[in-house]
């Protein structure tokens, strides 16, 4: 049913360079939209040290067909050495918002 449709999560440092992928994404038809979240804190392991940040989350709606585009897209444009470019598979959604993702 809605399984041709994914979420694909990333985050950054810059919220202008965030945004800057969104639209080129949406330019080429490759999402139909994305929400980027501020004043996220983020620990993690970065070459060998214990690092802590904030940070951007961008979440990406997409056809699963375009995941390949999308993630070239995102390493080509993104300020980071190694971005986070997390496909998560849709399993329901309701059907106008379906119908809408559809149209892209």
């Amino acid at each position: 049913m809605s399984n041709n449709f994914c979420l694909i999560y990333s985050t950054g440092d810059s919220k202008e360079n965030l945004q800057n992928i969104a639209k080129t994404l949406l330019g080429k038809d490759l999402i139909a939209c994305s929400n980027i979240y501020s004043n996220v804190s983020s620990i993690y392991k970065w070459q060998g040290q214990i690092e802590s940040s904030d940070e951007f989350i961008m979440i990406l709606k997409a056809k699963s067909e375009n995941f390949e585009k999308i993630s070239t897209e995102i390493e080509a444009m993104h300020n980071y050495d190694c971005p986070a470019i997390i496909q998560i598979p849709v399993m329901n959604m309701n059907e106008n918002y379906e119908k809408y993702l559809n149209s892209i």
